[in-house]
């Protein structure tokens, strides 16, 4: 049985959070790459990385460097260097600025951005006004990537204070006082603002409609983002007069608890589940609202599809995720992001054609239970 493929936005690096429950419905899980063939400097982590090895993720650079890519990589590997100057600096990009109306903005050509293109000779005198955009997607999202992996290595960190505040405390509380939350506080307050997941959806939808997929357009996409769903709900109503509907919502296994055996079980599933799947791609692909049946086939209690997660990947040892799909009107998916997220004053942005004829699309959130 051939499954449907996925577009995860606006990640560029496969996580686990992400692969594990979607690994299960759909394949190939795709990323777009701001850069080609970069995937081997990315850590990913050993799941993700067998994922990619056995093409149950793949990437695609929708916006090729060429032979530009080696001057692009000399200015990350400075950014990479000077780690200490740059790092913060993702919070603070102008070219992040989309407020929650559906007219964005104007951009300042004055962003941290720009200056860090023009230190490496990279200036849009040089270039036309769309070249730029991409230049500066490209370097958004390669920033966000350092950013991700400053954040895991301080996740890591508070994970081993919480660890000892543990030990430490417990004979300091009686069993009915609540658990010091020091490291909770400090974990919270690192964790990614809303303007910076703006930055990146923004870059993402740039990189992704204005660059060349030739006619093999995606037809179904993933976030974890709930605002930017809303958000493309919006465009979407704004262009057809209708919210996109639902069209399955779906119960997952949220986490690993046994990296080791996750290959195998993920194998029983496939195939205990082999009819369920197929019933469920089949949903996905005709694009309507499902029938009571099969509803009744994925509901949340005491279903077909729960009973087989439980027995595959009981709750205790694997949590529980949600992932909702939404059915959006015939509109072509580059056009949309564009129009909801990379929106330009200075020049009407247009996504590149394609040969085919683009049907409706399926947008999805995978959001915690």
């Amino acid at each position: 049985m051939k499954r449907q493929s996925v577009v995860i936005f606006p990640d560029t690096i496969p996580s686990e959070q992400v692969c594990i429950p979607l690994i299960q419905v759909f394949e190939p899980l795709v990323y777009c790459q701001p850069v080609e063939n970069d995937q081997e400097s990315q850590d990913m982590g050993f799941l993700c990385r067998d994922m990619v090895n056995h093409s149950f993720c793949k990437f695609v650079a929708p916006a090729p460097l060429g032979h530009d890519r080696v001057r692009f990589q000399h200015l990350i590997s400075d950014i990479r260097i000077r780690k200490d100057d740059y790092a913060a600096q993702l919070g603070h990009l102008s070219i992040a600025s989309i407020p929650t109306g559906l007219r964005p903005e104007k951009e300042t050509k004055s962003s941290i951005v720009a200056g860090l293109l023009s230190s490496h000779g990279i200036r849009e005198g040089r270039s036309e006004r769309k070249e730029m955009l991409l230049w500066q997607a490209r370097l958004v999202l390669k920033l966000a990537e350092q950013y991700d992996e400053d954040q895991y290595q301080l996740r890591s960190e508070m994970d081993k204070i919480t660890g000892r505040e543990k030990g430490l405390f417990s004979e300091l509380r009686s069993e009915s006082e609540q658990a010091y939350p020091l490291t909770e506080k400090l974990f919270a307050g690192s964790m990614e603002g809303v303007g910076q997941q703006r930055l990146r959806l923004k870059a993402w939808a740039r990189i992704f409609s204005l660059g060349i997929l030739g006619a093999d357009v995606p037809q179904c996409f993933v976030t974890t983002s709930a605002e930017a769903l809303d958000h493309l709900a919006e465009e979407n109503e704004r262009r057809t007069g209708s919210r996109p509907s639902q069209c399955i919502n779906l119960i997952l296994p949220a986490y690993c608890s046994e990296k080791e055996t996750f290959s195998s079980l993920h194998q029983q599933f496939q195939r205990d589940g082999a009819d369920l799947l197929e019933k469920l791609a089949s949903i996905i692909n005709k694009r309507s609202q499902p029938s009571e049946l099969e509803r009744g086939l994925f509901g949340e209690e005491k279903s077909p599809w729960t009973n087989l997660l439980e027995q595959v990947f009981p709750v205790g040892d694997w949590g529980r995720c949600r992932l909702i799909l939404y059915n959006f009107a015939s509109v072509p998916a580059r056009q949309l992001f564009l129009d909801a997220f990379g929106y330009d004053e200075d020049v009407v942005l247009q996504a590149e054609p394609v040969n085919n004829t683009e049907d409706s699309i399926i947008i999805g959130l995978l959001e915690p239970v």
